[in-house]
């Protein structure tokens, strides 16, 4: 509805006063930490390469749709931006005083579980909007429209609420 009543631009500009309404709700409502703050130095080295990676990588599959998989430009941003994360692990490894996430905590077992599970959560959930759009509005023909097809997507996520019994997985937990 956003993108037909103003344009498709907005979807990316909503979340600008939505971010900087939680920064300035943050800054006043959490305590600052001027201990840990003080004793924390900025690791440029690694940002720098972290962004130079995920930005290569996202070039190259962005690049595969032109150009193919096996085309100069995707093979370069995808080659680019595996280096640069390689070249993340050595810094944060070797170089790194303060480093962005310490392998420490990568080898905990719950981060690691936590962190699997999560990528094939993501893996599983996130396309599955897309097809559901794609099977509502192709093959069950709900709406005819993008905006009507989704609001027939709106009471499913919509009935999840934080601490409800019903919230997990849609189970209800015993009462107590």
């Amino acid at each position: 509805m956003l993108t037909q009543s103003l344009s498709w631009r907005w979807t990316l500009l909503i979340n600008a006063p939505i971010g900087l309404l939680t920064g300035l709700l943050a800054l006043r409502l959490l305590p600052a930490d001027r201990v840990r703050a003080a004793a924390r130095r900025l690791d440029v080295p690694g940002a720098a390469l972290a962004t130079i990676g995920v930005t290569g990588l996202v070039f190259g599959v962005t690049q595969a749709e032109r150009h193919g998989w096996v085309g100069p430009a995707t093979l370069a941003g995808l080659g680019g931006g595996a280096l640069a994360l390689a070249g993340l692990w050595w810094v944060e490894a070797r170089h790194a005083g303060d480093p962005l996430i310490p392998r420490a905590l990568l080898r905990a077992p719950g981060v690691r579980v936590g962190n699997t599970v999560m990528l094939l959560a993501g893996a599983c959930f996130i396309p599955m909007w897309y097809f559901l759009s794609l099977y509502m509005q192709d093959v069950l023909h709900y709406g005819g429209s993008p905006p009507a097809s989704a609001s027939c997507r709106t009471p499913w996520p919509a009935s999840w609420r934080p601490g409800s019994p019903r919230s997990r997985c849609g189970a209800s937990a015993p009462a107590r």
